[in-house]
């Protein structure tokens, strides 16, 4: 069956540059939003938070919000980067949620480059009439190349020198993702941050516009939701895989978040994905 996407971004740009330089030494530099700095040329000492990385030509820098990073060469070189910001639903950032490597090396064979002429060109050209559409695919291809190749190399996660205080929610929305099918509390969830429930909840509050208890919900919904699409599975089956209790309690919460019963919705979903263009 072929699946449905549902995911909602939002991506936000600040800055596209190419910048070329004779030496670097950029020292403690920080910024209130994601850095992605493709090394075209050139060889480059990354470090923050008393770590280094060494970056060469084809990889890719990333390095987060409020968190003061150096980059230092002796020689010549020439970076294509970008400012941005990307969340999908409720807020959660992307780049959060998949903690990619401060250095990521891509493929020689990488259409990064060329993709990231395309943005800066847009970018630069205020009179098209669909330039913020333009603008948002382009910075969305280079984002799922960074992922994509984080991802082939083993998806190996920055270290905890590297963390912010958002990093420790992002962790218990994963154990939130990875455990739907338990009864989990937010005392239990609570202590996964080693915070009092109220703080947490507040806390937690403060950054998804929702309490954990809801956001755990809503990532149960969009499981079943899915199943209802991907598979067959009992509505039964389904409401136990994600810890919506049993099929009567599914079907009302359901029909409360989406505005039809799981098998409307199923059915829907299988009619929608049936070709138009049907053989004589």
């Amino acid at each position: 069956m072929a699946e449905t996407i549902h995911e909602q971004f939002q991506l936000s740009l600040y800055m596209v540059e190419t910048a070329s330089y004779r030496s670097l030494n950029i020292i403690d530099q920080v910024y209130p939003h994601w850095v992605a700095s493709y090394v075209a040329c050139g060889e480059v000492k990354s470090s923050s938070c008393g770590e280094s990385w060494m970056a060469h030509a084809g990889d890719v820098m990333v390095h987060p919000p409020y968190l003061p990073f150096s980059e230092q060469a002796v020689g010549p070189g020439q970076h294509h980067w970008f400012l941005f910001d990307a969340t999908i639903a409720h807020q959660i950032d992307l780049f959060r949620l998949y903690p990619v490597t401060p250095v990521v090396s891509l493929m020689p064979s990488s259409p990064f480059s060329s993709i990231f002429e395309h943005l800066l060109q847009i970018w630069l050209d205020s009179r098209s009439a669909f330039r913020s559409i333009q603008v948002s695919a382009y910075s969305l291809q280079l984002c799922s190349l960074i992922l994509e190749r984080w991802q082939a190399c083993g998806s190996v996660q920055r270290s905890e020198a590297l963390q912010t205080p958002p990093d420790r929610f992002i962790n218990v929305i994963r154990y939130m993702t990875t455990h739907l099918e338990r009864k989990l509390s937010r005392d239990e969830l609570a202590a996964l941050v080693h915070l009092h429930p109220g703080y947490f909840d507040r806390a937690f509050r403060s950054i998804y516009k929702l309490s954990p208890m809801q956001m755990l919900r809503e990532l149960r919904l969009q499981q079943a939701q899915h199943l209802l699409e991907t598979t067959d599975a009992s509505l039964a089956s389904i409401a136990l895989q994600c810890g919506l209790s049993e099929a009567g309690y599914f079907s009302r919460v359901f029909r409360q978040r989406y505005g039809r019963t799981p098998g409307n919705y199923r059915e829907s979903a299988k009619n929608a994905k049936e070709s138009y263009l049907r053989p004589l």
